[in-house]
């Protein structure tokens, strides 16, 4: 079970309960746990939405990001994954633009719909 699967079954939970006024996430970061020994490294809880070293956020840093902030966000996900093995490639995407158009091999629309310095991400809501 990933972390954005849980993410998007809270989601939903949460959504369906407006009487519900506040939340909160597992961790921001992956952080030590002597006894564990699964996941990526032996010793590690690596379920933060931010790695232990705080170098790379993690898709479901930018699910909440889409989903809770007011912050223009859109994020690609799997951008990091390169190697590319099928012909066909399924887009993910959290926004929390009021539309995102995918465009292949074109350069980006010049309208002053939502402009960013780095890619972030939009969720489903529910």
């Amino acid at each position: 079970m990933t972390v954005v699967w849980i993410c998007l079954a809270y989601w939903k939970q949460l959504a369906t309960r407006p009487y519900i006024w506040g939340a909160s996430v597992w961790a921001m970061f992956d952080f030590a746990s002597d006894g564990r020994s699964e996941g990526s490294q032996p010793g590690l809880n690596d379920k933060g939405l931010v790695t232990r070293d705080r170098q790379i956020r993690k898709h479901a840093f930018y699910w909440y990001k889409a989903n809770w902030a007011t912050t223009p966000t859109l994020y690609i996900t799997s951008r990091r994954w390169t190697q590319r093995t099928d012909a066909t490639t399924e887009v993910k995407v959290y926004s929390n633009a009021s539309q995102v158009t995918a465009r292949q091999g074109m350069p980006p629309p010049r309208t002053p719909a939502l402009r960013l310095r780095q890619p972030a991400h939009r969720p489903h809501r529910p």
